[in-house]
C-alpha cells in the first residue's frame, strides 16, 4: 500500500503540470475556467442564457464551463471586462449580470459627466478607439454582416455599418471616409446616421421642377428637360421604355418622369447619341425611333469594281470633316465583320469606345466590365472608372472593377 501511495504522489506533479501544456495547437489554457480556449475565439459561439450576457468584445460563452471565455490569454493587470449598458461583470461567475437598479437621489449640484464604459486603453490589438461615441470598434469593420438599420434610418454605402449598440453608424476604421448615403437620403451628423429626404411640397403655380442651383452633390443640371439627374445614371435598374420607343445603349435611360431618355453624365456638343440598329434618334423627343424602311439601291450604272472603288474613295474622303474635332471616326462592327460604316465618337469619354476604337481592338468598354452598373470614361484619370455595381458585388480598390462579395 505504501509503494502505490508513493507512485501516486510521484505522478501527482506531472498531472497538475499538464493542465495548462495540453492544449492542443490554436488553443490556450484559461486558468479561471479551467479549460482549453481556441485562440481567437469561437468561430460559431452559442448564445448565452437568459439573464446572461458576455464582454461586448474579445470574449464568447462557453456551454461546457457555463461563463464566458476570452478570445486571447488575458494579462495579469488587464482591467475587467467591459460590459453592455446595464450590465455588469460578476469575476466569480465570469459572465455579465443586469445591474440592479437603484433611484437616483436628486444632485445637490450639477451633475458630472458619467465616465464612457470603456476607454482607449481597454481596446484589443484589432480594434481602434472611437472617440465620438466613447467605443472600442473592429478595425476594418465587423467580422460578420451587420444587422440592418431599422425602418427610416440607412448608412453610408462605404467604410460604415449599422452599430445597435449606440443605434449609429460606425466607422469601420480610423480615419473613415466622408459619409456619402444612398441617394434619396442625407447624412445627420448628430444622429450618425442617414435619413430620408424631405419630399419636396407639389408648387401652388406651375413652374420648373427644380433649377441649377437645387441639384444635389452627385446630381448634375439637364437643360432640355429643366430637371436634376444623378451624375453616372440611377443607382437601381430603370424601367424599360414603352413600346415603340428606346434608349441608346451606352450612357442613357428611360426617365418616367419626363417620358424620354436621360443621360447618365452632363452631353457634350458631340454628335447625336448612337440608338440600336433599326432605330433613329428623335432630337425633339429624346428618343429612338424605328427606322423607316430603306429601298433597295438602284443597279449600279458602271462594272461593280469601279463603283465599290468609287464609294470606298467617297468613304475615305468624307470620313474626316463628318467628325468634329475631338472625335474619331470609329467603323461600326458588324455580324461578319466591319461594316464599312463609321460613327463619330469622343474616345475620351465614349463608354463603350474609352481611350480609342473598341471596333479597331483600341480603347476599352467600360459598360463589359463584370458586375458593373453605373460606370464613367474619363481617360485623363486613366479610362473607365466604376462609380457603382449590381446587388452582391462591391466597387475595387482600383476604381476599376468590382468584387462579388
Amino acid at each position: 500500500m505504501w509503494s502505490q501511495l508513493l507512485l501516486v504522489a510521484a505522478a501527482l506533479p506531472f498531472v497538475l503540470a499538464t493542465g495548462s501544456s495540453s492544449c492542443g495547437n490554436g488553443n490556450f489554457y484559461f486558468q479561471q475556467a479551467d479549460c482549453c480556449v481556441p485562440q481567437g475565439g469561437n468561430p460559431s459561439p452559442p448564445t448565452p442564457p437568459s439573464g446572461t450576457q458576455c464582454p461586448t468584445s474579445g470574449w464568447d460563452w462557453n456551454d461546457d464551463k457555463s461563463c464566458c471565455v476570452p478570445h486571447q490569454p488575458p494579462a495579469p493587470s488587464q482591467p475587467p471586462p467591459a460590459c453592455n449598458s446595464g450590465w455588469g461583470w460578476q469575476s466569480d461567475k465570469l459572465h455579465c449580470t443586469p445591474a440592479p437598479s437603484t433611484p437616483t437621489p436628486p444632485p445637490s449640484k450639477p451633475p458630472t459627466s458619467t465616465p464612457p464604459t470603456s476607454s482607449p486603453g481597454n481596446c484589443n490589438d484589432n480594434e481602434f478607439w472611437w472617440e465620438t461615441k466613447s467605443c472600442c470598434l473592429p478595425n476594418g469593420g465587423p467580422s460578420t454582416p451587420p444587422p440592418a438599420p431599422p425602418s427610416g434610418t440607412s448608412c453610408p454605402s462605404s467604410g460604415w455599418s449599422w452599430f445597435p449598440t449606440k443605434s449609429c453608424c460606425a466607422p469601420h476604421q480610423t480615419s473613415p471616409p466622408t459619409p456619402q448615403c444612398p441617394s434619396g437620403w442625407t447624412w445627420n451628423s448628430g444622429a450618425y446616421t442617414c435619413q430620408p429626404n424631405a419630399p419636396s411640397s407639389p408648387p401652388s403655380a406651375p413652374s420648373a421642377p427644380s433649377s441649377p442651383g437645387n441639384c444635389d452633390e452627385n446630381n448634375f443640371w439637364w437643360e432640355p428637360k429643366q430637371c436634376c439627374l444623378p451624375n453616372g445614371g440611377p443607382s437601381t435598374p430603370p424601367p424599360s421604355p414603352p413600346s415603340g420607343s428606346n434608349c441608346p445603349p451606352s450612357g442613357w435611360s428611360w426617365l418616367p418622369s419626363k417620358s424620354c431618355c436621360s443621360p447618365h453624365t452632363p452631353p457634350s456638343n458631340g454628335p447625336p447619341p448612337q440608338c440600336p440598329s433599326g432605330w433613329s434618334w428623335n432630337p425633339s423627343d429624346y428618343q429612338c425611333h424605328p427606322s423607316a424602311p430603306t429601298s433597295p439601291a438602284p443597279p449600279p450604272s458602271k462594272p461593280s469594281g469601279y463603283a465599290g472603288h468609287q464609294r470606298r474613295s467617297g468613304l475615305k474622303a468624307r470620313a474626316a470633316p463628318l467628325c468634329p474635332n475631338g472625335h474619331e471616326a470609329c467603323p461600326i462592327q458588324g455580324a461578319s465583320g466591319l461594316t464599312g460604316d463609321y460613327e463619330c465618337l469622343d474616345t475620351t469619354q465614349e463608354l463603350t469606345s474609352c481611350g480609342g476604337c473598341a471596333s479597331l481592338g483600341a480603347g476599352q468598354d467600360c459598360t463589359a466590365i463584370a458586375g458593373a452598373w453605373n460606370v464613367k470614361c474619363d481617360v485623363s484619370q486613366g479610362g473607365c472608372k466604376v462609380l457603382t455595381c449590381t446587388a452582391g458585388y462591391k466597387v475595387g480598390v482600383d476604381g476599376k472593377s468590382c468584387i462579388q462579395l
